[in-house]
């Protein structure tokens, strides 16, 4: 994209802000960068300064680029001829400053002597224009001032905090709404610059490697230059689709059940009114699925790295009426090797919430449980094949609760229209039901971090592979992708995710710092628990919004609820999911 024309979209997004938050006056247009450098400061004009000349900027760090791109575009120059000092606090005057000279220095409506909001701010600063343009768009209120309520003190000496700054660009956006939640540990609990973190790293404005946004953190120069330059990149657009990362509108019930020897969990709709005055399970323990408090795993667990043990959140009430406005189509759900249902739980809630039934067994032939103990000389698990007998059986076993008039699940339930998604090993599961006596109620199939083929007929098929994935190489599920299915087929690989994004307890495993630090037995897992789950992969929460949408929207589609395919469509998953989205390939039947 050319630089005239990111600043015209900068411009219309500023405009925009008109309808979105109250102003003071409305904007005026800008003049062309370096056109008006009136109070840009002394180095705004000196053209000898080159990033190539900065001996504080190594070609390979972050901000190389950024830097490189600020010079060249007259948003900011170096401290000196050869120094960037990208590691040097950055104040808020400075700060605003750069973003004014990146929509092109414009003259606020409100260019007086003595007339101007903010009472600190002499005439003639530099920063004067910059600071009384933000206050006129909307973007800064002054030091712990709203929109409602802003106050008359601008702070231009004070340091400017990450928080800030990202709610300052967030608000230039237009306060945009984004899919879901980065997942960054120091968000729990709502904060004005929340959101603004989020769709910072959705777009990939702030990247991170771990997951703590650091909100309170000054703002570096280093930095500073980097949110800009990926703003900048970062065009907004407008592609009509329906963004089901959200939960839905429904509230979620659990019930638990036996079948085939194989523990299932069974997620369904609750209306609202029928949820009042009942507590909600919020947090589930990861030990559930190591096996019963007596299983030899689950004690090894306990006593060797108890720190895995965590409280994964969830939402669901247990034994709830099922809503009466079924029958509801089923998702099933097939987990993959040392995996278990309980560890996708929020997932699972997540899909229910949308009007679908979701079972989910626990296959004793590969869960986490049997592998643990495997490990430890325990009992030899059952054949793999039965995974497939017990994914029929559980759908037998709604038939028969859907039938009987004393059960909770009465009429409840159309067994006849199910989506059956799989994880890993789940793929040969899920394909072998589509061969089954039950394959004939299978409507779309739905691949994570998996290949499918040898397919007994057409049904439509989503794949998510990561684009990381070192336990199924992104490579070979393309290839299988290409040669294996017919349409209609998508993939959409999650960039920079690994084998695991679709586990709820990946971002635990992060925090943690991986399994393999464990040591011993629990470094056994780590080759394929840590894959997706560690520094260096996609953020969990950004992969997890992407992964929940696409499974609601391909369900929604395969049945017939969404007459089209916009929530699918490439365009606008790059809208609602930024970074999150990697290729994208579609083949629709002609």
């Amino acid at each position: 994209m050319t630089r005239t024309s990111r600043i015209a979209t900068t411009l219309l997004g500023i405009a925009m802000l008109a309808t979105v938050i109250p102003v003071a006056t409305a904007p005026v247009a800008a003049a062309p960068l370096g056109a008006q450098q009136a109070q840009a400061g002394p180095a705004a004009n000196d053209s000898a300064v080159t990033a190539a000349s900065f001996t504080d900027v190594p070609p390979n760090a972050y901000f190389a680029d950024a830097v490189a791109w600020a010079v060249l575009n007259g948003v900011t120059t170096g401290t000196s001829a050869s120094l960037f000092a990208p590691g040097e606090i950055t104040n808020r005057a400075m700060a605003i400053m750069f973003l004014w000279r990146l929509a092109g220095s414009p003259i606020p409506t409100i260019d007086t002597d003595g007339d101007r909001h903010f009472t600190d701010v002499p005439d003639g600063a530099y920063f004067t224009r910059a600071a009384q343009w933000a206050f006129e768009q909307g973007i800064t209120f002054g030091i712990n001032g709203t929109a409602e309520q802003p106050t008359m003190v601008f702070g231009g000496s004070r340091p400017m905090t990450r928080a800030q700054f990202v709610t300052i660009l967030w608000r230039l956006r237009g306060q945009p709404v984004i899919a879901g939640s980065a997942g960054f540990t120091d968000l729990t609990a709502p904060g004005f610059f929340a959101d603004a973190a989020n769709w910072a790293a959705n777009r990939g404005i702030t990247a991170g490697t771990t997951l703590r946004f650091n909100g309170s953190g000054p703002l570096t120069r280093g930095q500073a230059v980097t949110f800009l330059n990926r703003f900048d990149d970062d065009q907004p657009t407008d592609i009509a689709g329906s963004d089901y990362s959200q939960r839905g509108t429904f509230e979620v019930g659990l019930r638990n059940f036996t079948v085939e020897g194989a523990f299932v969990q069974v997620y369904y709709p609750v209306d609202a009114d029928d949820a009042a005055g009942r507590t909600p399970t919020t947090r589930l323990s990861s030990a559930n699925a190591l096996g019963p408090p007596e299983s030899a795993f689950r004690r090894f667990v306990e006593s060797n790295a108890a720190a895995l043990i965590q409280q994964l959140p969830v939402r669901y009430f247990p034994k709830a009426p099922i809503s009466d406005a079924g029958p509801f189509n089923v998702v099933l759900s097939s987990h993959g090797f040392s995996g278990d249902p309980r560890y996708v739980a929020d997932h699972l809630s997540h899909i229910a919430s949308w009007g679908y039934v979701v079972a989910a067994p626990s296959h004793p032939s590969r869960n986490l449980q049997t592998v643990g103990n495997g490990f430890l000389d325990g009992p030899q698990p059952p054949d793999a094949s039965t995974s497939i007998t017990e994914l029929v059986k559980t759908l037998d076993m709604l038939d028969a609760r859907n039938l009987n008039p004393d059960d909770n699940f009465h009429q409840a339930i159309d067994t006849s229209v199910v989506a059956a998604e799989g994880h890993s090993a789940g793929a040969g599961s899920i394909t072998g039901l589509l061969a089954s006596d039950r394959g004939d109620d299978v409507r779309t199939l739905i691949g994570h971090a998996t290949r499918l083929q040898n397919l007994s007929r057409d049904v439509p098929v989503l794949l998510v592979p990561g684009e990381l994935d070192r336990v199924i190489a992104t490579a070979g599920i393309v290839t299988a992708y290409e040669t294996a299915l017919n349409p209609p087929k998508q993939l959409v690989e999650i960039a920079r995710g690994g084998h695991n994004p679709v586990l709820d307890i990946c971002s635990r495993i992060r925090i943690q710092g991986g399994l393999a630090q464990f040591g011993g037995l629990l470094a056994v897992f780590a080759g394929l628990g840590d894959d997706g789950c560690v520094d260096g992969y996609v953020l969990p929460g950004l992969s997890t919004s992407l992964i929940r949408h696409l499974v609601v929207a391909q369900a929604r589609w395969s049945f017939g609820t969404d007459a089209t395919r916009d929530a699918l469509d490439e365009d606008y998953l790059r809208q609602q999911f930024g970074v999150a989205v990697g290729r994208v390939l579609t083949e629709m039947p002609n």
